[in-house]
């Protein structure tokens, strides 16, 4: 059952992913292992975990034990991850299978995966477009149905522009409530793991999996309520739901026309929807950018060649190193 399945994944990713370009990596033999034992255990009517069966590709920013963690960049390209991430030790606690490495903007640096050092990834939807980046291999992965669910990060819209582009659902967590341990970071105060899927429902499936505290990760949420995410709502509970104008300026009209058409359709839903004024959004891009940059130049400093990145050839002396 399970094994057929990604046997049918893994045939439709070697057709189909040289025009795309979504991976960097897949686990071929690991998966269908993997999917093996699953077989075997549902055989047994044995329990399995809420992502049993699922294919689930990862971008190529989070540790994965024993493979190669590149953050797309020539720099890290044999570099090898010593442990897992805690979002993968969760997936693979809940039986979800990992498929593959997605492609990426280096080192979480760009807007439409096409700055990647390896090659860059096209949208499935129409292969002239991007897919928006930087998770855009794992968005791509998920449209062309290469996948069933995917990891990205997110820092200023990584995982919600793929998303958007590639037609399908994304969602940046609150921080703190996904942890952070073993995501190669970008903006370490902004940067989140975000789930990928092609519905809400597969989405927030992969979300209650990953979310949680975690001892490794200080900045995750320590109230209970955060530890789960329940997925079904209540219909009988009703929401005040504040819609901040500004967010609509300057928005192409078919944007904001469909946004309307949603608004209108919760209000008859009975749910209370508000229009409010956030003038303190007209400060948060400059914000973003300067907090941004400044963290990213902070975490770049560790691919010196001593620790981490390529190592140039060994000089003698700074007379030496002047001429070169």
């Amino acid at each position: 059952m399970y094994a057929e399945h990604i046997s049918k994944l893994l045939g439709k990713i070697k057709k189909e992913d040289k025009q795309i370009q979504a991976f960097i990596e897949v686990y071929s033999e690991e998966a269908i292992q993997k999917a093996e034992e699953l077989d075997k255990k549902a055989k047994k009517g044995e329990r399995l975990g809420k992502l049993a069966g699922k294919a689930i590709a990862i971008k190529n920013i989070i540790a994965i034990k024993g493979k190669k963690l590149t953050c797309a960049s020539k720099m890290l390209e044999n570099y090898t991850a010593p442990y897992n991430a805690t979002v993968i030790e969760k997936i693979i606690a809940e039986d979800g299978i990992i498929i593959g490495s997605t492609n990426m903007d280096e080192f979480a640096c760009g807007t439409d995966c096409t700055k990647s050092a390896f090659f860059p990834t096209k949208n499935p939807l129409d292969t002239d477009y991007v897919p928006g980046g930087t998770s855009g291999g794992s968005a791509a992965a998920v449209a062309a149905e290469f996948c069933d669910m995917a990891l990205g990060s997110d820092t200023g819209g990584s995982v919600r522009c793929p998303a958007c582009f590639c037609g399908i659902t994304g969602i940046k967590p609150t921080y703190g409530l996904v942890s952070r341990y073993g995501l190669v970071d970008a903006a370490m105060s902004m940067d989140q793991i975000g789930p990928l899927a092609t519905n809400v429902y597969d989405t927030k499936l992969l979300l209650s999996a990953i979310a949680g505290k975690d001892d490794y990760d200080q900045t995750t949420h320590t109230t209970a309520e955060y530890g789960s995410v329940d997925l079904e709502y209540p219909n009988e509970k009703k929401l005040t739901i504040a819609v901040p104008k500004e967010f609509l300026e300057g928005a192409d009209e078919r944007i904001v026309k469909l946004f309307h058409e949603l608004s209108d359709k919760l209000a008859g839903q009975g749910h209370v929807v508000n229009e409010i004024s956030l003038p303190i959004i007209k400060y948060a891009i400059p914000i973003f950018y300067l907090t941004s940059f400044a963290e990213m130049s902070s975490s770049m400093q560790k691919y010196d060649g001593l620790r981490y990145g390529n190592t140039n050839a060994i000089l003698e002396n700074l007379v030496e190193d002047e001429v070169h």
